[in-house]
């Protein structure tokens, strides 16, 4: 959408507040909202997306480092400024969507709250804050690592979330005569203490960047030598070593479904994995010549993959099962313009036109598939925001 005229700038502040009063969730009950999505990762970053209801959440990046959280009504398909003052002109960093301080681009929902963590401004530690789901009441529960001076050596902090727990790494960078540092605690947010506690890892094994999840159970990829999963229980804190993989994973090419994780790896590798949680076992599904098949974001019990490459009859978008076959697809001349996917929650794959691919962590998303579709004369590419913004 192109910047509304200053005449019309008070009627939408006002459609902003009254769109957000819609969902405040003040009269949901505090453990109502949880998000348990199973394979949590698998649709390229479910921290910045997550939905409750008939509302949907995106967080953003904007390009002088602020993230904001927009919102939008399944039903309206219009994304606003998640600000419910009714003077807000969604201008400055007083604006209830704009998330404090040096905020991640990570949020999460829980107990009818939004999380996230940010870098202490007095540059020592990591602060935990929440907010209510209308962007309203922006709360600092706690500060960590507050002692930390990485002594002498470059440290840094990063963080996910999963289910009702956050988890944090430290990573020290070393010195001279000290080698690389990580330490990974688990934070239940759903405990009035809010502690972390430090997970013990088995020697030579870290927790890497996670993959899918569910319940306490969380999924990782450590890549040392060779990639590995790794298995972690985040309430008993316990890690194992689950298995070794004969390839080097997309993070974001994960679903976790019946017992197994399926890797999708449809462009360099042309394969689809499947990796028994139990024994660790690892086969391969479905195979195809490399770069000839558009296999890259498993979800629930489909595969979908976008490509808008140099190869005219790769254009488009495909969808398969997990065992690699073909459902539907639809080409370049179905889905003008190119469009290729980058999040995937509930009943919609989301989607940005190629051209807004530098900014699709500046503003959410614009065009969507609704998966009930599939398999139907009437799947397309359906604008989210109707009025192209």
């Amino acid at each position: 959408m192109k910047r509304i005229a200053a005449l019309l700038l008070a009627s939408l502040v006002l459609l902003s507040f009254i769109s957000c009063v819609k969902q405040t969730g003040s009269d949901v009950p505090e453990e109502f909202y949880v998000n348990d999505l199973g394979s949590v990762y698998a649709s390229a970053g479910m921290e910045q997306i997550f939905e409750t209801g008939e509302t949907v959440y995106y967080l953003c990046t904007e390009p002088g480092g602020e993230c904001r959280l927009f919102f939008s009504d399944k039903d309206q398909k219009e994304w606003l400024p998640l600000c419910a003052k009714p003077d807000c002109l969604h201008s400055d960093e007083d604006c209830n969507s704009i998330l404090e301080g040096n905020a991640s681009n990570k949020a999460w929902l829980y107990g009818a709250r939004i999380y996230y963590m940010i870098y202490s401004p007095q540059g020592k530690g990591i602060e935990l804050w929440r907010m209510r789901l209308d962007g309203s009441a922006h709360e600092k529960l706690r500060t960590f690592f507050e002692e930390r001076d990485g002594g002498g050596a470059a440290f840094s902090f990063d963080w996910y979330f999963h289910n009702k727990y956050a988890v944090v790494r430290y990573l020290q960078l070393g010195t001279e005569s000290t080698g690389v540092k990580m330490e990974t605690y688990v934070l239940d947010l759903s405990t009035d203490e809010l502690e972390l506690k430090k997970i013990e890892l088995p020697e030579g094994v870290t927790l890497g960047d996670p993959v899918a999840g569910e319940g306490n159970e969380l999924y990782c990829v450590c890549e040392d030598d060779a990639a590995r999963i790794v298995k972690a229980d985040l309430e008993s804190l316990s890690v194992i070593e689950l298995c070794e993989l004969s390839f080097v994973p997309d993070l974001f090419s994960c679903e976790l479904k019946d017992g197994h994780l399926y890797f999708a790896e449809g462009w360099d590798q042309g394969k689809i994995y499947r990796i028994d949680t139990v024994s660790g076992a690892e086969e391969v599904v479905a195979s195809a010549e490399p770069q000839t098949r558009r296999w890259y974001h498993p979800y629930g019990e489909y595969v979908f993959g976008s490509n808008t490459g140099s190869v005219p009859s790769l254009k488009g978008t495909e969808i398969s099962d997990l065992s690699g076959n073909l459902i539907q697809e639809l080409t370049y001349s179905d889905s003008d313009p190119e469009i290729v996917i980058c999040k995937i929650l509930g009943d919609h794959v989301f989607g940005y036109e190629i051209g807004e691919s530098a900014q699709v962590s500046e503003k959410p998303p614009t065009w969507y598939l609704d998966i009930g579709e599939i398999g139907t004369g009437n799947l397309t590419w359906h604008r989210w925001a109707p009025d192209g913004e």
